[in-house]
Protein backbone atom coordinates (compact mmCIF):
# COMPACT_ATOMS: atom_id res chain seq x y z
CA UNK A 1 0.00 0.00 0.00
CA UNK A 2 1.37 3.43 -0.90
CA UNK A 3 1.77 6.23 1.64
CA UNK A 4 -1.33 8.10 0.49
CA UNK A 5 -3.64 5.19 1.20
CA UNK A 6 -1.94 4.42 4.52
CA UNK A 7 -2.56 8.01 5.57
CA UNK A 8 -6.16 7.98 4.38
CA UNK A 9 -6.83 4.83 6.42
CA UNK A 10 -5.35 6.49 9.51
CA UNK A 11 -7.30 9.70 8.91
CA UNK A 12 -10.55 7.74 8.90
CA UNK A 13 -9.55 5.76 11.98
CA UNK A 14 -8.46 8.83 13.92
CA UNK A 15 -11.75 10.54 13.09
CA UNK A 16 -13.65 7.55 14.52
CA UNK A 17 -11.41 7.56 17.60
CA UNK A 18 -12.12 11.26 18.15
CA UNK A 19 -15.86 10.73 17.97
CA UNK A 20 -15.61 7.73 20.31
CA UNK A 21 -13.57 9.87 22.71
CA UNK A 22 -16.32 12.51 22.76
CA UNK A 23 -19.05 9.91 23.24
CA UNK A 24 -17.09 8.41 26.12
CA UNK A 25 -16.94 11.64 28.10
CA UNK A 26 -19.16 11.82 31.15
CA UNK A 27 -21.63 14.65 31.52
CA UNK A 28 -19.33 16.30 34.06
CA UNK A 29 -16.35 15.98 31.71
CA UNK A 30 -18.35 17.45 28.83
CA UNK A 31 -19.60 20.36 30.92
CA UNK A 32 -16.29 21.17 32.61
CA UNK A 33 -15.06 24.72 32.14
CA UNK A 34 -11.33 25.07 31.63
CA UNK A 35 -8.88 27.86 32.21
CA UNK A 36 -5.94 29.11 30.16
CA UNK A 37 -3.68 27.11 32.49
CA UNK A 38 -5.79 23.94 32.73
CA UNK A 39 -7.84 23.08 29.66
CA UNK A 40 -11.05 21.10 29.74
CA UNK A 41 -11.82 18.26 27.35
CA UNK A 42 -13.65 20.74 25.12
CA UNK A 43 -10.67 23.13 25.17
CA UNK A 44 -8.31 20.35 24.14
CA UNK A 45 -10.58 19.30 21.27
CA UNK A 46 -10.91 22.89 20.05
CA UNK A 47 -7.15 23.36 20.23
CA UNK A 48 -6.20 20.25 18.28
CA UNK A 49 -8.95 20.73 15.69
CA UNK A 50 -8.05 24.37 15.09
CA UNK A 51 -4.45 23.40 14.36
CA UNK A 52 -5.63 20.77 11.86
CA UNK A 53 -7.67 23.43 10.07
CA UNK A 54 -4.72 25.82 10.02
CA UNK A 55 -2.45 23.08 8.71
CA UNK A 56 -4.87 22.39 5.85
CA UNK A 57 -4.97 26.11 5.04
CA UNK A 58 -1.17 26.06 4.79
CA UNK A 59 -1.33 23.08 2.45
CA UNK A 60 -3.73 25.05 0.24
CA UNK A 61 -1.28 27.94 0.12
CA UNK A 62 1.64 25.67 -0.73
CA UNK A 63 -0.33 24.02 -3.52
CA UNK A 64 -1.07 27.46 -5.02
CA UNK A 65 2.60 28.37 -4.82
CA UNK A 66 2.05 30.93 -2.08
CA UNK A 67 4.64 31.26 0.72
CA UNK A 68 3.90 29.38 3.93
CA UNK A 69 5.37 31.07 6.98
CA UNK A 70 6.63 28.89 9.79
CA UNK A 71 4.49 29.47 12.89
CA UNK A 72 5.86 31.75 15.60
CA UNK A 73 4.63 32.68 19.06
CA UNK A 74 2.91 29.34 19.55
CA UNK A 75 1.97 30.07 23.16
CA UNK A 76 0.18 33.26 22.13
CA UNK A 77 -1.62 31.46 19.32
CA UNK A 78 -2.74 28.74 21.72
CA UNK A 79 -4.07 31.34 24.15
CA UNK A 80 -6.03 33.01 21.35
CA UNK A 81 -7.48 29.65 20.29
CA UNK A 82 -8.51 28.97 23.89
CA UNK A 83 -10.20 32.34 24.28
CA UNK A 84 -11.95 32.08 20.92
CA UNK A 85 -13.42 28.64 21.61
CA UNK A 86 -13.91 28.59 25.38
CA UNK A 87 -17.68 28.92 25.00
CA UNK A 88 -18.13 26.75 21.92
CA UNK A 89 -21.15 24.46 22.03
CA UNK A 90 -20.78 20.73 21.53
CA UNK A 91 -22.88 21.01 18.38
CA UNK A 92 -20.46 23.58 16.96
CA UNK A 93 -17.51 21.49 18.14
CA UNK A 94 -18.78 18.45 16.26
CA UNK A 95 -19.21 20.57 13.11
CA UNK A 96 -15.65 21.86 13.53
CA UNK A 97 -14.30 18.33 13.88
CA UNK A 98 -16.21 17.23 10.78
CA UNK A 99 -14.80 20.16 8.78
CA UNK A 100 -11.25 19.42 9.89
CA UNK A 101 -11.63 15.76 8.98
CA UNK A 102 -13.04 16.56 5.54
CA UNK A 103 -10.32 19.15 4.92
CA UNK A 104 -7.47 16.81 5.84
CA UNK A 105 -8.92 13.97 3.81
CA UNK A 106 -9.27 16.25 0.78
CA UNK A 107 -5.72 17.54 1.13
CA UNK A 108 -4.16 14.08 1.26
CA UNK A 109 -6.32 12.81 -1.58
CA UNK A 110 -5.15 15.75 -3.71
CA UNK A 111 -1.45 15.10 -3.06
CA UNK A 112 0.66 12.85 -5.22
CA UNK A 113 2.94 10.23 -3.72
CA UNK A 114 5.87 12.38 -4.81
CA UNK A 115 4.49 15.40 -2.92
CA UNK A 116 3.91 13.33 0.22
CA UNK A 117 7.51 12.17 0.10
CA UNK A 118 8.89 15.65 -0.66
CA UNK A 119 10.85 17.44 2.05
CA UNK A 120 10.28 20.84 0.41
CA UNK A 121 6.53 20.88 -0.22
CA UNK A 122 6.29 24.12 1.79
CA UNK A 123 9.45 25.49 0.23
CA UNK A 124 11.25 25.15 3.56
CA UNK A 125 14.63 23.47 3.62
CA UNK A 126 15.95 20.61 5.77
CA UNK A 127 12.52 19.27 6.66
CA UNK A 128 11.15 15.77 6.92
CA UNK A 129 8.92 14.33 4.19
CA UNK A 130 5.51 16.00 3.92
CA UNK A 131 3.73 12.94 5.26
CA UNK A 132 5.53 13.43 8.60
CA UNK A 133 3.66 16.73 8.96
CA UNK A 134 0.34 15.07 8.11
CA UNK A 135 0.96 12.40 10.73
CA UNK A 136 1.99 14.97 13.31
CA UNK A 137 -0.97 17.25 12.67
CA UNK A 138 -3.79 14.74 12.41
CA UNK A 139 -2.62 11.70 14.38
CA UNK A 140 0.13 12.46 16.89
CA UNK A 141 -0.88 15.92 18.16
CA UNK A 142 -4.60 15.09 18.67
CA UNK A 143 -3.76 11.72 20.21
CA UNK A 144 -1.51 13.33 22.81
CA UNK A 145 -4.28 15.73 23.78
CA UNK A 146 -6.97 13.07 24.04
CA UNK A 147 -4.78 10.85 26.20
CA UNK A 148 -3.87 13.82 28.39
CA UNK A 149 -7.58 14.41 29.05
CA UNK A 150 -8.06 10.74 29.91
CA UNK A 151 -5.11 10.84 32.34
CA UNK A 152 -6.40 14.07 33.86
CA UNK A 153 -9.68 12.33 34.70
CA UNK A 154 -8.05 9.16 36.00
CA UNK A 155 -8.69 6.97 32.95
CA UNK A 156 -5.07 5.83 32.67
CA UNK A 157 -5.81 2.34 31.40
CA UNK A 158 -7.93 3.70 28.54
CA UNK A 159 -5.28 6.32 27.76
CA UNK A 160 -2.58 3.64 27.62
CA UNK A 161 -4.68 1.39 25.39
CA UNK A 162 -5.40 4.22 22.97
CA UNK A 163 -1.79 5.41 22.85
CA UNK A 164 -0.41 1.92 22.27
CA UNK A 165 -2.96 1.11 19.57
CA UNK A 166 -2.33 4.22 17.51
CA UNK A 167 1.44 4.02 18.03
CA UNK A 168 1.40 0.50 16.59
CA UNK A 169 -0.38 1.82 13.51
CA UNK A 170 1.95 4.79 13.17
CA UNK A 171 4.93 2.43 13.20
CA UNK A 172 3.56 0.73 10.08
CA UNK A 173 3.85 3.93 8.04
CA UNK A 174 7.59 3.59 7.55
CA UNK A 175 10.35 1.19 8.61
CA UNK A 176 13.16 3.75 8.90
CA UNK A 177 14.80 4.24 12.29
CA UNK A 178 14.22 7.98 11.99
CA UNK A 179 10.45 7.53 11.73
CA UNK A 180 10.13 4.67 14.21
CA UNK A 181 11.80 6.80 16.84
CA UNK A 182 8.99 9.35 16.57
CA UNK A 183 6.00 7.33 17.87
CA UNK A 184 8.24 5.61 20.42
CA UNK A 185 9.38 8.98 21.74
CA UNK A 186 5.74 10.03 22.06
CA UNK A 187 5.03 6.83 23.96
CA UNK A 188 7.79 7.82 26.38
CA UNK A 189 6.21 11.25 26.82
CA UNK A 190 2.80 9.70 27.39
CA UNK A 191 3.95 7.27 30.06
CA UNK A 192 6.00 9.97 31.74
CA UNK A 193 2.86 12.10 32.06
CA UNK A 194 0.89 9.07 33.22
CA UNK A 195 3.35 8.53 36.07
CA UNK A 196 4.62 5.20 34.77
CA UNK A 197 8.30 6.10 34.88
CA UNK A 198 9.76 2.66 34.21
CA UNK A 199 7.74 2.21 31.04
CA UNK A 200 8.51 5.78 29.98
CA UNK A 201 12.26 5.25 30.39
CA UNK A 202 12.17 2.00 28.42
CA UNK A 203 10.47 3.69 25.47
CA UNK A 204 12.69 6.75 25.76
CA UNK A 205 15.85 4.65 25.57
CA UNK A 206 14.66 2.89 22.43
CA UNK A 207 13.42 6.11 20.84
CA UNK A 208 16.65 8.03 21.39
CA UNK A 209 18.75 5.15 20.13
CA UNK A 210 16.71 5.24 16.92
CA UNK A 211 16.66 9.06 16.70
CA UNK A 212 19.75 10.53 18.40
CA UNK A 213 18.79 13.96 17.04
CA UNK A 214 16.01 14.05 19.66
CA UNK A 215 18.43 13.84 22.59
CA UNK A 216 18.90 17.60 22.91
CA UNK A 217 15.18 18.30 22.60
CA UNK A 218 14.37 15.63 25.19
CA UNK A 219 16.41 17.57 27.77
CA UNK A 220 13.96 20.47 27.61
CA UNK A 221 10.75 18.61 26.79
CA UNK A 222 8.35 19.34 29.65
CA UNK A 223 6.54 16.04 29.05
CA UNK A 224 9.64 14.27 30.37
CA UNK A 225 10.02 16.45 33.46
CA UNK A 226 8.81 13.68 35.83
CA UNK A 227 11.84 11.61 34.78
CA UNK A 228 14.59 14.20 35.32
CA UNK A 229 15.65 13.10 38.82
CA UNK A 230 15.43 9.39 38.16
CA UNK A 231 18.77 7.59 38.38
CA UNK A 232 17.90 5.52 35.31
CA UNK A 233 17.20 8.69 33.33
CA UNK A 234 20.51 10.29 34.33
CA UNK A 235 22.36 7.08 33.44
CA UNK A 236 20.58 6.90 30.08
CA UNK A 237 21.52 10.47 29.18
CA UNK A 238 25.12 9.90 30.19
CA UNK A 239 25.33 6.70 28.14
CA UNK A 240 23.78 8.29 25.04
CA UNK A 241 26.00 11.36 25.20
CA UNK A 242 29.17 9.29 25.58
CA UNK A 243 28.27 6.83 22.81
Amino acid sequence: MDMKHRLIDLIEETYKITLAFINGLSEAERNAVGTAQKWSARDNLAHMTEWVERFCQDLDKARRGEPVIEPEHIDQANLEIFEQHSQISWEAMRAKIDRAHAAMLAQVQAMSEEQLQSDQFYGWKNRNPMWYSVAGSYFIHPLMHMTQVLIQHGHNAEANRLMEAISDKLLTLDESAHWRGTPLYNLACHYSQAGEKGTALAWLKEALQLRPNLIEWSKQDTDLEPLRNETAYLQLMQALESA
